[in-house]
């Protein structure tokens, strides 16, 4: 097993996909950690996370859904299609068809990541709560030849894990995650990648941890655990004194990805839950002009000068609000 670890991450490699070891792979990851590190820009994004839809099936103690909810809305065929087609012409390596809801809810995810894959986008992927990750999508998602689904489980009991993960079903989950490992071993493929993770509560301790570790490897390829952010005081705009200037912080993201959500609306960063800051809509509006645009150029200005705080979305941001605190500015530790 390898361990990889940043500021605001942690994760231990079980096994991972033949595609890691391709060239265009990669050159894809060499481009998502140092274009922001040297501040390279490409013609268009690396990345884009696509919300095809913005509501979810459960109401987890540490997300904002649970008490801000989003109300429902599903991304257009036609939309998913447009954006797809402009990413593969200008050379897209990778989508994630999620942002703040449960891709799982969308009745044509499958069909979503199939269609992604012809156009030759290197890497499909999406987190999940895998509450509804059935054997039948299951199938539908490694015949689409889906890379990665990113499962957020907290815990290894039912007695944990549903205390946190509110409306979800412990066991159904292991099930279904079983099922999916199983079904790759008879289709004979590596793919998709099952990276299991959870959010670190404050009142989790060490040997908790270490036992959610141990338990997970035995099914996933990945097993992760993340630093806990409080969108609570995020969303709405509660930080200390001491976090809000930091000359050494400079983030990644405006030189990695767009996030384009179920209706259209363009914005920067994944910390912009309530799309403060809309930069444009899809159905009209070219991904890659908006991302060359002035306005977006500017924003990355400030950033290489040490004036993020000068944004209000970055300075209430509690990513880089963790970052701070843990006083790692590294721009290479982003990941996805």
């Amino acid at each position: 097993m390898e361990s990889t670890k940043d500021s605001t991450f942690s994760q231990i490699k079980v096994q991972g996909s033949s595609i890691e070891n391709t060239p265009e792979y990669k050159e894809y990851r060499r481009q998502w950690v140092e274009n922001p590190r040297d501040h390279v820009l490409n013609d268009f994004p690396i990345h884009l996370d696509l919300e095809i839809n913005p509501h979810c099936n459960l109401r987890c103690v540490m997300c904002f859904q649970s008490f801000a909810p989003l109300k429902s809305g599903y991304m257009t065929e036609e939309l998913f299609k447009k954006v797809i087609d402009e990413g593969a012409a200008n050379g897209l390596k990778s989508i994630k068809l999620q942002y703040r809801g449960e891709p799982l809810l969308h009745p044509m995810v499958t069909k979503f990541v199939d269609y992604a894959k012809k156009k030759g986008v290197i890497e499909v992927m999406f987190n999940t709560n895998a509450n509804l990750l059935s054997e039948k999508i299951a199938r539908e998602l490694i015949e689409a030849k889906m890379d990665k689904i990113i499962c957020s489980i907290d815990g290894y009991t039912a007695d944990v894990y549903e205390k946190v993960r509110i409306n979800g079903k412990f066991d159904k989950v292991l099930g279904n995650l079983k099922r999916l490992k199983e079904l790759k071993e008879e289709y004979g493929v590596d793919y998709p990648i099952i990276r299991v993770q959870m959010v670190r509560l404050p009142h989790l301790t060490d040997e908790y941890v270490k036992n959610y570790v141990d338990f997970w490897t035995k099914i996933a390829d990945y097993v992760g655990v993340e630093e806990f952010n409080d969108w609570e005081s995020e969303m709405s705009g509660k930080l200390s004194e001491d976090e809000s200037i930091c000359k050494e912080f400079c983030c990644t993201q405006p030189w990695q990805r767009l996030f384009v959500m179920w209706d259209g609306t363009i914005i920067l960063c994944c910390g912009d839950h309530n799309l403060s800051m809309p930069l444009g809509n899809a159905n009209t509006d070219s991904l890659k002009d908006i991302w060359l645009s002035p306005r977006v150029q500017a924003i990355r200005d400030l950033h290489i000068k040490g004036d993020s705080h000068k944004l209000p979305i970055c300075n209430v941001c509690s990513g880089r609000r963790t970052i701070i605190r843990l006083g790692k500015m590294d721009c290479s530790t982003n990941k996805k």
